[in-house]
């Protein structure tokens, strides 16, 4: 059998953190518009193309932003178009490459436009990524082991990519950097490994790596390695 456990990436650990910033009467968070697969229990992390979304809310339910004015700046650039009563988000596409960080500043005025509060956030670029799971759509860690006389079915799983589905990326499936399976078979994004019941006197190790790009833009692109075990 395959040994597997339910994995989250460290870097979504890392990023939780800045998710939100709030002072004494507001928070401030964002979402992003990449991709994640329905099995994925993280959040969305954006990439470079990504649409990310502010949002300053109220944390006393008796305030009503509707009434309040802010004003938005982006990496100490005011965005004027985004300024005004009630405009309590706003938007802008990600230009920056992964690991370079937004710094976004809402500052909140009341109804006579006196400065109330700033709130600052930093959000954090990522690279897009594929996880691979199993058959019981498990994460798979980075080194799996198998019996002989076993058929394995993996799956790959692409995270953050700006797409609206599967249908927009080619998948590649290696063993040993030996192409095995790709975007032309009918499901590419699973692929199933028949271990043979052979006499082996000692533990074989493969290299099986998932590789995904965005059709669109080769460069937009993702590959993941496990190690497979097969023990005698």
């Amino acid at each position: 059998m395959i040994s597997a456990v339910a994995a989250v990436s460290a870097f979504f650990i890392l990023e939780i953190k800045s998710a939100k910033s709030a002072s004494g009467n507001s928070t401030l968070s964002w979402s992003a518009s990449s991709f994640i697969p329905s099995e994925y229990k993280g959040r969305a992390l954006p990439t470079q193309g990504s649409r990310v979304k502010v949002v300053a809310s109220p944390l006393n339910s008796s305030v009503n932003p509707e009434k309040m004015f802010y004003l938005w700046l982006l990496d100490n650039e005011e965005q004027g178009w985004a300024n005004g009563q009630g405009k309590n988000y706003f938007t802008f596409t990600v230009k920056k490459p992964s690991n370079a960080r937004y710094q976004i500043e809402a500052k909140i005025l009341d109804e006579n436009e006196n400065l109330i509060e700033r709130l600052f956030l930093t959000v954090k670029i990522q690279n897009p990524e594929i996880l691979i799971l199993n058959e019981e759509k498990l994460y798979l860690p980075k080194t799996v082991s198998a019996a002989l006389n076993q058929e394995l079915k993996l799956i790959g799983a692409p995270l953050f990519f700006n797409i609206k589905n599967f249908e927009e990326l080619n998948f590649s499936w290696k063993e040993n950097n030996r192409i095995f399976s790709s975007s032309l078979q009918t499901n590419p994004q699973e692929v199933s490994i028949e271990i043979p019941n052979e006499k082996i006197s000692k533990k074989i190790v493969k290299t099986i790596s998932a590789e995904v790009s965005k059709k669109t833009d080769s460069l937009e692109q993702a590959k993941r390695e496990i190690k497979l075990e097969i023990n005698p």
